[in-house]
């Protein structure tokens, strides 16, 4: 025969489109946006108001746009006579997931012979185990980007029967995936991805006992992955944001997996994942997103509040949890819930540390409290505070060894002394912080953000004192000094905690009036309008 024609050949293993030829063959993509929502439209109704329009273009990206699923739930919304809306809040909840993934184009009408559903098409009852298994850990991550060291067998620590145990048993186990095209690895950054419908459908099929299972698990090896340095526990040096990026997207998506599912923990559990939600609320406030910081940090509240007598080291997470929300409505400028707050951490924390007397955590009780009673100001109790804690700093091993110094007690009685109009009367203490820091870490480190922070303290000191003087070479040389402060600070700032921290923009401000005041206008109006972009972002 004469005739000419092809032949199609079709396959979920991203690597058939290269068998016959390296360019024989195409990867299918997902519709783009505005074709996935006319689809589903075309297959359902009109939209007609602007929330329902939102909600199909929601409906439709929550899917992403995937030809199969969008068909599907489009059976599912005529069937039950649901607007985009509705159906978008059910899946939201979960609670359509289960049907769209039986649901069949067949049953549905006698014009479709495509009899297949999301379940029959992906066939995840036909994966090998630890294949199986690492797809359920990955259902209950975030989805976008999961590093692979967060998936990682652990050494000797719990695990669920079939997870791989082993690189080659992972590495076996995630081609599994990818040759049936449930996940895609991305070799440049070695993470993995995976689409939210697969993540979806995957996760429906978990009974509570393995939903449980999984969620210890995830919870062991985002512990493992983001390893806790105690000097920097309440402010990440720079150099450890790469690692808890990787880690807080899965905390922020196993917080609100743990608010909509009723999902068992052991003691131990429960500690550790109070502790990740700590930790990633402390990241998210440092990081400027208290949006995100907030329910990670009330959900281990609330686990606190309940089970802090039975959880190893209850107590101290507990604490840690609550200076977390003093510190963030410290951030937010709320005085009278950062009191509330610091006044709960210290009584918590004092129940902690009572067998470690002295130790500088036990004066931190007194530091938060002192920085609350600062906040309201209550300039003669904040100094008072800071006595306390100062008594009990300096009987410490670190601090006898030269190995600590008592930052906060410095910085809280400046502060407070400024707050009383006697600003002059903390400016040796400041002098002192800074000369100890400089002689252990050097001069402008970035190892803490408390470099920055004396630097700040001084420059504000010496503009106080410049306007109490009446002496006017004096006060100009202390405006001087107070500029230099500031410059030297913001700069540390800017290597510590970034562009956006409230600090940072705190002293943009001061070096933008000294600007001004020497005439110096655009560079005022420059730092100004830095300072308010920042702001807004």
């Amino acid at each position: 025969m004469d005739s000419k024609g092809a032949v199609l050949f079709t396959s979920r293993d991203p690597l058939a489109r290269t068998f016959l030829s390296p360019r024989a063959g195409i990867e299918l993509q997902p519709f783009a946006s505005g074709e996935a929502a006319k689809f589903l439209e075309h297959l359902t109704y009109e939209p007609s108001s602007s929330e329902d329009s939102a909600s199909l273009e929601a409906l439709t990206q929550r899917l992403g746009s995937l030809p199969l699923a969008i068909t599907q739930i489009a059976a599912v919304i005529n069937r039950r006579d649901l607007t985009f809306s509705e159906c978008l809040e059910q899946y939201e909840r979960e609670s359509l997931v289960a049907d769209l993934a039986q649901v069949s184009l067949a049953s549905q009408s006698a014009t479709h012979s495509y009899r297949h559903s999301l379940a029959t098409v992906w066939s995840l009852e036909t994966l090998e185990p630890p294949a199986l298994a690492l797809l359920e850990l990955i259902s209950i991550l975030d989805p976008d980007s999961i590093s692979e060291f967060v998936l990682s067998p652990l050494a000797g620590e719990y695990t669920t029967v079939s997870y791989p145990k082993s690189a080659s048993e992972y590495e076996s186990a995630r081609t599994t995936l990818a040759k049936a095209s449930l996940v895609k690895r991305r070799r440049e950054d070695k993470s993995i991805g995976i689409h939210r419908v697969v993540q979806d459908i995957a996760r429906s099929r978990l009974t509570e006992q393995t939903l449980a299972n999984n969620f210890t698990l995830a919870v062991l090896q985002l512990k493992q992955a983001w390893s806790e340095n105690a000097d920097t526990k309440f402010m990440l040096s720079r150099s450890e944001w790469g690692q808890a990026e990787a880690v807080v997207a899965h905390i922020v998506k196993l917080s609100g997996l743990f608010g909509r599912r009723t999902i068992s923990l052991d003691a131990e559990t429960s500690a550790r994942y109070a502790t990740l939600l700590s930790r990633g609320g402390w990241y998210l406030q440092e990081r400027h997103n208290y949006d995100a910081a907030w329910p990670l940090l009330q959900q281990a509240l609330s686990i606190c509040e309940k089970h802090a007598d039975t959880m190893p080291g209850g107590h101290v997470i507990f604490a840690d949890v609550l200076i977390g929300h003093s510190s963030g409505y410290a951030g937010l400028n709320e005085p009278a819930k950062t009191l509330m707050y610091a006044g709960r951490h210290k009584e918590q924390r004092l129940i902690a540390e009572m067998e470690n007397y002295p130790s500088n955590l036990y004066g931190m009780a007194y530091t938060e409290y002192a920085l609350a009673l600062l906040l309201n100001e209550r300039y003669e109790e904040a100094m008072q505070e800071s006595e306390i804690a100062y008594s009990i700093q300096v009987k410490t091993t670190k601090y006898l060894a030269g190995d600590y110094w008592p930052h906060f007690v410095y910085f809280h009685k400046a502060w407070s002394l400024i707050g009383l109009g006697r600003a002059s009367e903390a400016y040796d203490g400041m002098m002192e912080t800074l000369a100890w820091r400089e002689a252990k870490f050097g001069i402008d480190d970035t190892t803490s953000s408390h470099t920055a922070y004396a630097l700040q303290v001084l420059g504000r000191l010496c503009e106080e004192m410049a306007s109490d003087t009446e002496d006017v070479s004096r006060r100009e040389e202390l405006k001087e000094r107070s500029f230099v402060y500031h410059q030297r600070s913001l700069r540390l700032w800017l290597e510590v905690a970034g562009t956006g921290y409230y600090r940072t923009n705190n002293i943009r401000i001061k070096l933008a009036e000294r600007h001004a005041e020497m005439g110096h206008i655009e560079a005022a109006r420059q730092v100004i309008t830095m300072s308010s972009v920042l702001q807004q972002s």
